[in-house]
């Protein structure tokens, strides 16, 4: 279930368990394909629906793109977070914003959710984003970017925290969803 929170849900295309998206994004992820990472946002910013667009900058201040952050542990291994690249490409075509690392804070290094049941995930993703007031958020409208859409557990969380410091409710927008 979207919560309140939650304006709208944009995905490129559904994901193909064992399949050529799959392997797409698993290349992605663990082997450093950066340019593919800012193709994909690009195609992404050209598939957007309109309504989306319109919604994302309708009223006030330009949006702000906010790729899901990766715990610095895991940005050390991999060398780069997938939804910051894959939220430049979105922002070379629409001239969004992307919000600096430095105000969105991964607190816990959650692991991998793949296996967990939707109220698993629930659990291991609780309270685990941080976003000072520093931000400036406040009257933006937030757009999340992130690779994979499966049970919404990370990014509803990640859109609770952008809400209470934007008071607008975001936009979710991913690569495949599962």
């Amino acid at each position: 279930m979207v919560p309140n929170s939650v304006a709208s849900l944009f995905a490129l295309w559904n994901f193909d368990k064992g399949g050529y998206l799959q392997e797409l994004m698993h290349q992605l992820k663990y082997h450093h394909m950066e340019r593919l990472g800012r193709e994909l946002g690009v195609q992404m910013a050209l598939e957007m629906p309109s309504a989306f667009r319109e919604l994302a900058e309708n009223g006030g201040a330009a949006p702000l793109l906010i790729p899901v952050p990766i715990h610095r542990s895991k940005l050390r291994k991999r060398g780069y977070n997938q939804s910051r690249v894959i939220a430049e490409g979105i922002a070379s075509v629409t001239g969004w914003e992307i919000i600096e690392d430095e105000f969105l804070i991964r607190l816990r290094n959650t692991g991998s959710q793949t296996g967990l049941s939707r109220e698993q995930r629930e659990a291991n993703v609780r309270n685990s984003f941080q976003i000072p007031e520093s931000a400036r958020l406040h009257n933006r409208r937030g757009v999340i970017v992130d690779d994979v859409f499966t049970t919404g557990a990370t990014v509803f969380e990640l859109a609770e925290s952008v809400h209470l410091h934007s008071g607008k409710r975001v936009m979710v927008t991913a690569v495949a969803r599962a």
